[in-house]
Order: C-alpha cells, then sequence, then structure tokens
C-alpha cells in the first residue's frame, strides 16, 4: 500500500482463519474410594456415656454422635472429592481435583494406634479453603490416589499452578 491509498479492512475471506484451541478429552470419572469416617472418632463419647449409662441420656447422646458421623459420606473420585453431610438435612460440597493446592497426613498417637489418618487438603476454592478427611483407614493410599489424581487431572486440562509467594 501506498501513503495516499487509504487502509484497507481484509474482508472475511482474506482474515487468517482463528486458532482452534482442541480440548483434551478427559478420561472418564471413576470412584477412587468411598466411605465414612472411622467410628474410633467418637471413642472419648462412647466411653463417657457407657461409664454414665445409668442415666438414659448419655446413651441418646452417643446414639447421636454415632448417627452424626455415620451421616458424613466421602467420596473421591477421578475428578472431584464430594462431602455428604446430615441426616436430616443434607448438604453437599465438591472440590474438582485440580484445583487442590496441597494435602498432607496427621495422626495422633491414638490414631496410630488403630490405623486411621486425617488427610488434610489445602485448596484454591473460596468456599472450601481446607478441606479434612477424618478417621481414614489405609490414608496413605488414599493420599497417594488423590496426588495422582490431581496431576493426571491437570494435565488433562493443562493447568499449572503459579505459586507467587
Amino acid at each position: 500500500m501506498s501513503a495516499s491509498q487509504p487502509d484497507q479492512v481484509p474482508s472475511a475471506a482474506q482474515a487468517p482463519p482463528p486458532m482452534m484451541v482442541q480440548p483434551v478429552p478427559l478420561p472418564p470419572e471413576r470412584a477412587l474410594w468411598e466411605g465414612s469416617p472411622s467410628q474410633f472418632l467418637n471413642f472419648w463419647t462412647y466411653l463417657i456415656c457407657g461409664i454414665l449409662s445409668i442415666l438414659v441420656i448419655p446413651l441418646f447422646v452417643a446414639l447421636w454422635e454415632y448417627i452424626k458421623l455415620k451421616s458424613l459420606r466421602y467420596e473421591v473420585t477421578t475428578q472431584r472429592i464430594r462431602i455428604r453431610r446430615g441426616f436430616f438435612s443434607r448438604t453437599v460440597d465438591e472440590v474438582e481435583m485440580y484445583r487442590l493446592r496441597d494435602y498432607y497426613l496427621e495422626q495422633s498417637f491414638a490414631h496410630r494406634l488403630f490405623g486411621i489418618w486425617n488427610i488434610v487438603i489445602t485448596t484454591v476454592d473460596k468456599t472450601n479453603p481446607r478441606i479434612v478427611l477424618e478417621g481414614i483407614h489405609d490414608g496413605e493410599k488414599l493420599r497417594d490416589d488423590i496426588r495422582n489424581s490431581v496431576e493426571a487431572i491437570r494435565l488433562a486440562k493443562g493447568v499449572r499452578e503459579v505459586d507467587m509467594s
């Protein structure tokens, strides 16, 4: 083009094709683990209620604690962690695996005696910045399964974590 010719806008036929990003197909979601926390978490409640079993009220307290813990369900899949709470009314929290930032295991002395773990997970999710999966048998295996799923889903979605600290 010379300086005397006005700028010409290319027509749609001349415009270069837009860049198309091909989505990577995600592997099908499959369950890695599902269950409830160990009833050992209520050990002290059961012990005290057992000692005070002459009274009727401790039996109801023990029963309520049992039901409350039994109605807490964890579901870990290859794409998300789902936590279901509640007996009369239900709450379901979900966190996508690629949003997990860190995960580690906690085990008190009493938990060591019974082989149960707490899996503590920090996320970038604003509503669930910290998730604790309590009273998990074989917690080391589940933590490793979570780690492998996080890496696989991040790779499939092209998500990378950037630490700005």
